[in-house]
Order: structure tokens, then C-alpha cells, then sequence
């Protein structure tokens, strides 16, 4: 049974773009990674944002435990977001753009999920 969480949804796409950290919290089993993995993802995509500009990490996966450890998953969100970058750009233009990078988004599940939204200018 799929339940909408239209009320919820429509906090986050409002306040998307503010440049603020959301943390999304609740008790066990009440939706929180359902919220972010599928209906925010969902609505990233149907406002055009692809999923390679898309980072979800599971952080209660064990192959996932380094990530854990916050230096570990900045140089992981941060080593992406340069990967995507060189996947768009030529090199002699690479160097200007990667100063100007920036994650537009920041969604954050406690203790177990995290979702980045992130898409280059």
C-alpha cells in the first residue's frame, strides 16, 4: 500500500532551495527513507533533475559503514560531484567550473539514511 505523504513532501519542496541542512526525523518504521528514496526522488525527476545528479546512500548498509565517519562521506559526496563534473565539461574548462561548484541541497535522515541533492549549474 503506498500512503502519500503530500503534507511532508510539499515542506521539502519548499524549502529545497533555501540552502539549508533538513533533517527528517521520526520514530522506526514511519516513513522517513519512503518520504526521501522514492516520493522526493520522484519529485526531483519530474522537475527534470536526472538520476546521475542524484546521491543516495544508505548509511545502516554494511558496505556503506565507512561513510559512517563524516570526513569519509564529505570526500565521497565531494570526489562525485567532481566525477560528474569532469563527465561534463571539456578539460580546458574544468579547472574555472570546479570553483564554482556547489550542492544545492542537503537532505539528511537521522541514524541510518542520507539522500544528496545535488546538480551542477
Amino acid at each position: 500500500m503506498i500512503i502519500n505523504r503530500d503534507k511532508y513532501l510539499d515542506q521539502l519542496v519548499r524549502k529545497k532551495g533555501n540552502g539549508l541542512i533538513k533533517i527528517i526525523t521520526g520514530i522506526r518504521r514511519c516513513g522517513k527513507s519512503y518520504l526521501l528514496f522514492e516520493l522526493f526522488h520522484a519529485h526531483l525527476n519530474a522537475i527534470g533533475i536526472e538520476d546521475d545528479y542524484i546521491i543516495e546512500l544508505s548509511l545502516d548498509d554494511e558496505a556503506n559503514a565507512k561513510y559512517r565517519n563524516p570526513m569519509e562521506l564529505g570526500n565521497y559526496i565531494r570526489s562525485l560531484i567532481i566525477e560528474k563534473a569532469e563527465n561534463i565539461m571539456s578539460f580546458s574548462m574544468k579547472s574555472s567550473r570546479l570553483r564554482k561548484l556547489k550542492t544545492h541541497g542537503l537532505m539528511i535522515q537521522t541514524k541510518q539514511s542520507v539522500l544528496l541533492m545535488c546538480f551542477l549549474d
